[in-house]
């Protein structure tokens, strides 16, 4: 056995995959937290938006800064449970879906104007 195959196909311990997991996740709840909710303010003045999709603004209403602190505490509280409890799939897939519409919605937090 090569070294190569030594160090990417020996055994791991299941404590690592899980660890790594949670901290993910917990990770993912304090970007939502403290990061992206600070880019709040610059949502829904004077109705201007530009979604990362054009799609997007033709299925979603424009988004305020009530709406995207919203779906931001949704998705850090998701987060936090699914790292403090067991993981679904289908919560997983929620919290998949509600991180990608809080990138997607605007691309607002990506200008400094």
């Amino acid at each position: 056995m090569s070294a190569f195959d030594g160090y990417f196909h020996a055994p791991v311990a299941a404590a690592r995959a899980y660890l790594f997991s949670r901290l993910f996740l917990v990770l993912v709840a304090l970007d939502a937290w403290t990061l992206m909710i600070g880019h709040a303010g610059r949502y829904g003045v004077d109705g201007f938006n530009v979604a990362h999709f054009a799609w997007l603004d033709a299925i979603l209403p424009p988004p305020t800064a009530a709406t995207y602190v919203g779906v931001l505490l949704a998705t850090g509280l998701l987060a936090l449970a699914l790292a403090l409890g067991g993981t679904r799939r289908v919560a997983l897939a929620g919290l998949f879906l509600l991180y990608t519409i809080s990138w997607a919605m605007s691309m607002l937090a990506s200008y400094p104007h």
